[in-house]
């Protein structure tokens, strides 16, 4: 009876630095501030709380493997967001007479590059909080490939559900969905399948290294198309 004892007390004790390190890992923020200056004039002050986090140093390899993939999966739906809301308001799907394939044709302009900031800063501002609780997760749970990988997964569904909704928000009262509805559904499909979760090999999957997840409800309206 010695060893079931000894195990127990080992696992108890194991689950105690666990709980202990996340708590500590909660606690401790970098806050980062400062003005936005351009030719000495001030344009804007900004500021930014940074998770400071303790990882035990032999599990410091797979922790930063799992962040680095968060963040490249953030920035594909980010990238795939942009693209999408730019094409739905200012793109047009047509067919090119030299290859008989469908492309898209758009003219920049300034209200695209205003769009392109606010689509950017939003999408940071919505994913934050859910980065931050994932990053704290993952640097008490390094040592458990098992649980960083559901990490990764919980953070592709939430990249796919923020993506859809900003892209819903910017662009579903613009005046282009009655006057040019084929574009705006062609890029809403595009952008669903950039984000597609339930296909192997699709590029987000490969960005957080996932396998292919269960099918959930399609979003709103449009089907997913390839």
């Amino acid at each position: 009876f010695v060893v079931p004892a000894v195990e127990a007390y080992v696992q108890a004790k194991q689950k105690l630095k666990i709980e202990q390190r996340s708590e500590h890992n909660a606690s401790r923020m970098l806050w980062c501030f400062g003005f936005d200056m351009d030719n000495a004039k001030a344009r804007g002050w900004y500021d930014a709380k940074i998770p400071l986090v303790v990882v035990n140093h032999k599990d410091q390899a797979h922790f930063f493997k799992h962040i680095e993939q968060c963040v490249e999966g953030a920035e594909h739906a980010r990238t795939q967001l942009r693209y999408g809301v730019n094409n739905a308001l200012f793109g047009k799907y047509v067919l090119d007479q030299r290859t008989n394939k469908p492309k898209w044709e758009r003219s920049e302009s300034i209200s695209q590059k205003s769009i392109d900031d606010q689509v950017a800063a939003q999408f940071w501002h919505d994913t934050t909080e859910a980065f931050t609780h994932a990053l704290l997760q993952a640097a008490a749970q390094a040592h458990d490939p098992s649980r960083l990988l559901a990490l990764r997964q919980e953070w592709a569904r939430q990249l796919r559900r923020v993506s859809m909704n900003l892209f819903d928000t910017y662009t579903a009262q613009s005046l282009r969905l009655s006057k040019d509805p084929k574009s705006y559904v062609v890029a809403r499909d595009q952008l669903l399948w950039q984000v597609n979760l339930t296909h192997e090999k699709m590029p987000m999957l490969k960005k957080l290294d996932i396998p292919a997840l269960p099918s959930s409800p399609p979003e709103n309206s449009m089907e997913e198309t390839s």
